[in-house]
């Protein structure tokens, strides 16, 4: 790599690093070299070494171990807008071994916002299913969906028995496991927050990690909504992107 005096150092190393990860000459989970050997082949300071991979770091390339070095991250999972993938597929697609686990099932009276989402009266039972999908058993995903009760009972019981396979699913995938139609339109929101201590346990993250969040209501074909779903996906695995015509 040739240095430009017009750019500042460390952000020509990052380009650098980029470059090499972008090439397939670091690939995912392969050790970098190390800030000595970096400061040498560069003929930089050690301050310009770490500040090129702190920068690297927060955009999600390189991963510090502590006592081991610095490792090439695991590509970002690509998850498009414009089409719903179900969760084993976008496991799949990344080479990637699916599993999920049913963390909990509940029966409650609706509040007032659930009630309003699901076309209920107020107070009416729904029932509440929360699973944690896996991806080469790290945990990616956790889904907290609430159905009308009778969907509900079905969709857990069906989640039950594909967890007990061994194989990886979301909700959407439990439609048709249980023989009921599947949604028509979904009406979606994408949040970006900081896990809290439930999240962080769950998925294995550190404290203050970023994580998306994707609120999502499902109707089937006449308008009837089935389903309302907050899912929450780690922001250091996933990518978000949609094309659009212009």
């Amino acid at each position: 790599m040739e240095l430009n005096e017009f750019q500042p150092l460390y952000k020509q190393l990052v380009l650098f690093i980029r470059k090499q990860i972008d090439e397939g000459v670091w690939p995912p989970g392969s050790q970098i070299p190390s800030e000595r050997e970096m400061c040498e082949m560069f003929n930089v300071s050690r301050v310009t070494v770490r500040q090129a991979i702190s920068e690297a770091e927060k955009d999600g390339l390189l991963e510090r171990m502590h006592g081991k070095g610095t490792f090439v991250t695991n590509l970002k999972i690509n998850q498009a807008l414009q089409q719903i993938t179900t969760f084993k597929e976008t496991m799949s697609m990344r080479g990637l071994n699916p599993s999920t686990r049913v963390l909990d099932e509940y029966i409650e009276p609706s509040d007032l916002k659930t009630a309003s989402v699901l076309n209920l009266t107020d107070g009416e039972p729904v029932f509440h299913l929360k699973l944690l999908g896996f991806g080469d058993e790290l945990p990616m995903s956790l889904y907290f969906s609430t159905f009308p009760l009778d969907l509900g009972k079905k969709m857990a019981e069906a989640a039950r028995n594909l967890e007990g396979k061994g194989e990886g699913f979301s909700t959407y995938d439990l439609y048709e496991a249980t023989g009921y139609v599947k949604p028509y339109m979904v009406k979606q929101t994408f949040e970006v927050d900081v896990a809290d201590e439930y999240i962080v346990e769950h998925l294995k993250i550190k404290q203050g990690s970023p994580i998306f969040i994707v609120t999502s209501i499902f109707y089937l074909e006449g308008g009837h909504p089935t389903e309302f779903r907050k899912a929450y996906y780690r922001g250091d695995k996933y990518k978000f992107y949609i094309n659009r015509l212009l």
